[in-house]
């Protein structure tokens, strides 16, 4: 959990507090023991320390959510909206829009005018699962970021859009989220799953060079230039094993930079700026909610 504030000169991280949740809490991205997650997360909370509990954004896995690139012959957002709800079933792999929270993206212009949208839903339970219990606690998050993105929030925070195309990984346990993006607009996402009985490093080399392999198929010719790992399996010694086999350039995510600082304070014993490092998702769907703010 991460505490984000707006600066001058960009943003600062006033307090970063962290928890393990113990395996079977969430099972699928469903929030299974709500009991054991409201102590967690009342327990961070009050470790945060601050009386602004109302600007909250929750951040929920790439598998939970359906991200889809659609051009519409539909001139607005308003319009393309009204299509998504009447035609329901042919954008979408849910019996009915009501079962879904769904949002969209402008991403410009396509051929004949057609405007290209990125569609993101999820399914309500899913979402209100986690919902009910942190309202219980009094607190009302005011949007919910996925994955995928609240990583590129960070990373062009930190990095600003670029013509470069950049693939993002978060490398969690036991998912893994990828991002293909390029100035500011997602091309491609894919997650993982780590399995328990494998070897992760080369695991995830098979399953990342896979999905640049299926990305290409797909890319007509606009290959990805450089991969950026993040998360709470990257490391220097990962990044260096997965660098023999996959065909791009790999770094680390730079967490903090003169965009986004790093207040003394911000740190509880138990965590240190390499963890910091590791919770790049927190720290960039807080961005996101500030940014939808300003």
């Amino acid at each position: 959990m991460a505490q984000v504030a707006k600066t001058p000169t960009g943003y600062a991280v006033e307090r970063l507090v962290f928890a393990a949740i113990p395996p079977q809490t969430i099972i699928d991205g469903m929030l299974v023991d709500e009991k054991v997650f409201s102590a967690i997360f009342d327990r961070l909370i009050a470790q945060i320390a601050s009386n602004n509990h109302h600007n909250v954004v929750l951040c929920i896995p790439g598998s939970s959510a359906f991200v889809k690139r659609i051009l519409f012959p539909a001139p607005s957002r308003e319009e393309v909206t009204k299509i998504l709800r009447e035609d329901f079933n042919m954008y979408f792999p849910f019996s009915s829009h009501s079962e879904v929270y769904f949002d969209i993206a402008e991403m410009g212009k396509g051929p004949s005018d057609h405007l290209e949208v990125l569609v993101v839903a999820c399914k309500k339970r899913t979402i209100d699962s986690y919902l009910e219990v942190i309202q219980d606690l009094g607190i009302n998050p005011m949007a919910v970021d996925v994955a995928f993105f609240a990583l590129q929030n960070l990373f062009e925070t930190v990095n600003g859009r670029t013509d470069v195309i950049n693939m993002l990984v978060d490398i969690g346990y036991p998912e893994v989220n990828i991002n293909v993006v390029k100035h500011g607009i997602s091309l491609f996402t894919q997650d993982i799953f780590l399995p328990e009985s494998v070897n992760p490093a080369h695991f995830l080399g098979e399953e990342i060079e896979r999905a640049i392999v299926y990305y290409d198929s797909l890319a007509k010719g606009l290959g990805i230039e450089c991969g950026i790992l993040s998360g709470e399996m990257a490391s220097q010694a990962l990044l260096e094993h997965l660098q023999e086999r996959l065909p791009v350039p790999l770094r680390l995510l730079e967490t903090f930079h003169h965009r986004v600082l790093r207040k003394k304070e911000a740190f509880c014993k138990a965590t240190n700026t390499e963890l910091a490092g590791k919770m790049a998702l927190c720290i960039g769907a807080a961005i996101g909610l500030l940014e939808a703010n300003d």
